[in-house]
């Protein structure tokens, strides 16, 4: 082919727009970046410097997380149709991006408050009543430990006691007077909740408090 020294080499033109030679390979079998010319003996491929601009789009779109269907009608389709895909693709990224917010805020609620002491203050005899009508639902398996401990989970302003031996399941929910602390899980085997709840019932009212190590009374 005649002025072939003004083309560049596969590997030429991927330093100049910033793509691997092997994406450059892919999109040419795609083909939404065909070469200027192939050598018909070597099968090199050769590029025109007038084509960086639309590699550079490509790859600018392709980093912006559009499929590469919607590449080619951006690059080859109408111009409206073009304007439709990447107007549908920014809200979709608008979505993921308050979606990865909000699941980033609640990561790093959790990591703030690992370390931290949560306290609810419930009355002594409402919690002694809650811990009579769930513990029975707690198992007996000693293949399933867990199962025989009951649940105790502070959030949503709610102190919540939960048991469950698969078939059938328990929950009380308690309001406490004043709560301090950010939401937490606990696990209190049985008879360990039954022997807390005949104490608690002596005091009108008792604070729980969770924190790293445990909790106490």
């Amino acid at each position: 082919m005649d002025g072939t020294t003004q083309l560049l080499s596969i590997s030429a033109f991927a330093r100049r727009v910033g793509l691997a030679p092997s994406a450059l390979r892919f999109y040419d079998n795609c083909r939404v970046l065909r070469p200027a010319w192939v050598d018909g003996a070597t099968g090199y491929r050769f590029y025109s410097p007038a084509q960086e601009t639309r590699a550079a789009l490509l790859r600018g779109l392709r980093e912006a997380g559009l499929p590469l269907a919607e590449v080619t009608v951006v690059l080859d389709g109408p111009e409206r149709e073009g304007r439709e895909v990447l107007e549908r693709h920014l809200e979709r990224m608008r979505d993921q991006t308050q979606t990865a917010k909000a699941a980033i805020a609640l990561a790093l609620r959790s990591l703030s408050n690992a370390g931290a002491m949560t306290e609810a203050r419930i009355g002594g005899v409402e919690l002694a009543s809650a811990v009579r009508q769930v513990v029975p639902a707690a198992a007996s398996d000693a293949e399933h430990p867990a199962l025989g401990c009951v649940l105790i989970e502070i959030d949503d302003g709610e102190v919540r006691l939960v048991a469950t031996d698969r078939y059938r399941l328990s929950m009380r929910v308690l309001r406490p007077a004043a709560l301090d602390g950010g939401p937490c899980r606990l696990l209190v085997h049985a008879a360990d909740l039954i022997e807390f709840g005949q104490w608690a019932a002596r005091f009108h009212q008792i604070t729980i408090q969770v924190g790293p190590d445990g909790t106490r009374g």
